[in-house]
């Protein structure tokens, strides 16, 4: 190949070059845009539903701060506040099914579990105080089934503390 040649071919590789550059600079600056754009919604979007999801933990929490103590006790602690409809209920869990990460579904499940033993255990745990009414002595299990309801009452008071500390720092680290 002689020298013009080569200083042709060389003359038509940098004008393709400085044609395709600002294509490509171009191009991954609008991939670049829309990936941003993707990461605003996704943290709209998680930051609402967090929020709605934590607000009903918290009303959770004081619901459990309220329910399950012996008969004496119950009228000197305010009555806990109603449970959310189940129409709200169903909509939070299927905006979490959607936008929530993996492990927020997966603590919430925690969640619905301990809350659910926690249940359990003041169903029981009324049936026994009811045998306390008119009697000088407790009934066999009552002691037994208070401990169970104060156990149940902490891990679920955790499992809330487990699914808000996940949603906090994913919407931090988003």
């Amino acid at each position: 190949m002689t020298t013009a040649e080569i200083g042709l071919v060389t003359t038509a590789v940098v004008g393709v070059a400085a044609a395709a550059g600002p294509a490509v600079t171009s191009w991954l600056d609008r991939k670049h845009q829309r990936d941003l754009a993707r990461a605003q919604r996704l943290f709209d979007q998680r930051r609402q539903t967090y929020n709605d999801l934590a607000k009903f933990l918290e009303r959770q929490r004081t619901i459990l701060d309220r329910t399950g103590y012996q008969s004496e006790f119950r009228k000197a602690i305010p009555a806990p506040p109603a449970q959310v409809s189940d129409e709200e209920w169903v909509e939070l869990q299927g905006r979490t099914a959607v936008t929530g990460s993996i492990e927020v579904q997966e603590r919430l499940s925690g969640y619905r579990e301990a809350i659910g033993n926690f249940t359990l255990a003041v169903m029981e745990f009324e049936r026994e105080d009811k045998k306390r009414e008119g009697v000088q002595t407790l009934p066999h299990r009552w002691n037994e089934a208070q401990q169970i309801v104060t156990a149940m009452r902490k891990e679920a008071l955790e499992s809330i503390d487990d699914v808000e500390r996940v949603m906090r720092d994913e919407l931090a680290n988003l």
